[in-house]
């Protein structure tokens, strides 16, 4: 029987992942697909440039990485494994499943995770989970005109390349608050306006509007 795809995954180079309980490969723009491996439970997977560094989590406090494309897998622990993530953090969410994983990035040092309700990054060689230092991220995403990383802070639009110091991009003429980053076509945009009203999509780089 047919099932969900769970996430996907695209480098510019056009190879392309898909996972339902099992992930897919393609190198081939997504023309054809070919099985690798079972993942389970996925919440989230996020490839590199050179298409063989990854990184995948589980909704059930689960990250794995692989430096070969999926053909090995070496599963590491989380920032709630390392005692970074206590009830006491988080007043009033007694109902809170704090293991629970939502989202995975890469860079070519750090590896980033969305766990429980707060990003939590970690150097590639030495997996010590930290928080992220700019609380309040919603949204992280690759600049693929310079391969910077973009994040969405509030209705604050930021580019970075260390998570330490930001360059802003947002548009001062926008009144409306910007909801999502996205990638179409090469181009980096942002969504704004109100999402149970109507919403826009402005190209971050000339500030005018292509969809809306």
């Amino acid at each position: 029987s047919e099932k969900d795809i769970r996430t996907a995954c695209k480098t510019r180079s056009g190879y392309v992942w898909i996972v339902d309980d099992t992930l897919y490969y393609s190198d081939n723009a997504g023309e054809s697909f070919r099985p690798i491996r079972a993942l389970p439970s996925t919440a989230d997977l996020f490839m590199s440039e050179d298409n063989r560094h990854g990184i995948s989590c589980q909704y059930e406090n689960g990250v794995v990485i692989t430096n070969d494309n999926w053909q090995t897998v070496t599963r590491i622990p989380t920032p709630y494994d390392q005692g970074l993530i206590r009830a006491e953090n988080y007043p009033g969410r007694i109902w809170w499943n704090f293991e629970r994983c939502y989202r995975v990035y890469l860079t070519d040092s750090l590896y980033l995770l969305y766990q429980c309700a707060d990003w939590f990054l970690t150097r590639r060689d030495t997996i010590q989970w930290q928080l992220l230092p700019e609380q309040g991220v919603s949204s992280i995403i690759a600049n693929p005109e310079n391969g910077k990383v973009v994040v969405l802070k509030g209705n604050h639009v930021l580019q970075t390349t260390d998570f330490q110091s930001y360059d802003s991009l947002s548009l001062d003429n926008i009144n409306a608050p910007c909801v999502l980053l996205g990638v179409v076509n090469g181009q980096l945009y942002g969504i704004y306006g109100i999402p149970s009203d109507s919403v826009f999509c402005i190209d971050l780089k000339e500030g005018t509007t292509k969809f809306g």
